[in-house]
């Protein structure tokens, strides 16, 4: 079905045509969906910033989960390991975020894919301090690197 170029888009049209473009569409759709926020999205620009405040959120959340565990730790590699990780969900939650909202929201969407391309740079290095261990922070990581990466390639869409 085409759409005609006068009407204007509907908020699910936003999410459905904007997460049809992007790496991990369905993973896209349905943390859209899940954010009321969305409803009101009127571009994918709008989108963009809504996923970058879900980094913001669960990145916050697993800084705080990191200091529990990092104090709760016996292992000193699982120690290291997690203090690595603390470090890059600092860089994301007091760099990159902010950057990220900032440059979506003032027209400079390059600026925006650069930063969440280096949140999810951030979470790779994350994950690799967990070699030979078991990474209590899979569901975080994950999260966090499908939604970076998804924010860069909406920016990129907006160039």
């Amino acid at each position: 079905m085409q759409r005609s170029s006068t009407r204007p888009l509907q908020p699910n049209d936003v999410v459905d045509d904007t997460c049809t473009t992007v790496p991990f569409p369905d993973f896209c759709a349905s943390t859209l969906r899940s954010d009321p926020k969305s409803g009101s999205a009127q571009s994918s620009k709008d989108l963009g910033v809504i996923l970058v405040d879900q980094v913001d959120s669960n990145a916050g959340s697993t800084l705080t989960k990191i200091s529990s565990l990092i104090s709760q730790a016996q292992d000193p590699k699982l120690k290291a390991a997690l203090s690595s990780c603390q470090d890059s969900y600092g860089t994301i939650v007091k760099g990159s975020v902010p950057a990220s909202r900032a440059a979506l929201i003032g027209g400079n969407p390059k600026f925006a894919e650069q930063y969440m391309t280096d949140a999810a740079a951030e979470i790779d290095r994350c994950d690799k301090n967990f070699d030979g261990l078991d990474s209590p922070l899979t569901s975080e990581d994950d999260f966090v690197h499908r939604a970076t990466t998804i924010v860069a390639a909406i920016a990129k869409t907006l160039e």
